[in-house]
């Protein structure tokens, strides 16, 4: 018996190892999909629900079943090592979301040909004198960093 169950969990982790690859895939996918509209959009309410979707169905999510995968590896009392090394996974899959929400940034900046992130002096005087395309790109760059300021909190 004990022998088939090694063969059974032997296939589990097989099959999870192929679905994660296969999962990390298409995340990869949409990743470069959301980046695309928000990079062409020039309709605001199709760039902020795009906005909306990539972090809620996309990171948010992917965060949440890391961490409900951990909770329930810990109360299962998982050896240390493995936790440690989905603790040191979860850590890599936030800093991959901090690049990407930066890279985000930096995209709409080259796309309204400014750097948000000079000292305010080098802004224009007034936010009414902004196209809707920079308001636009304004806007997204302000609910990408909040995204990282979220992603920043759980990186500690």
């Amino acid at each position: 018996m004990s022998g088939l169950e090694g063969q059974v969990r032997s296939l589990e982790q097989q099959l999870l190892r192929t679905q994660g690859r296969r999962l990390a895939q298409i995340r990869t996918q949409l990743r470069a999909v959301y980046r695309s509209i928000l990079n062409t959009s020039e309709d605001i309410d199709v760039a902020l629900e795009t906005e909306q979707l990539l972090w809620r169905n996309l990171v948010h999510a992917h965060l949440d079943d890391f961490r409900r995968n951990l909770r329930n590896n810990e109360a299962r009392g998982m050896a240390k090592e493995r936790l440690n090394s989905l603790k040191r996974s979860f850590q890599s899959c936030v800093r991959a979301y901090v690049v990407f929400f930066l890279d985000l940034v930096q995209d709409q900046e080259a796309r309204i040909g400014m750097d948000v992130l000079k000292p305010p002096e080098l802004f224009p005087a007034c936010a009414c004198a902004l196209d809707s395309k920079q308001q636009l790109a304004l806007e997204l760059i302000r609910r990408f960093l909040v995204h990282l300021g979220d992603l920043g909190k759980l990186s500690c």
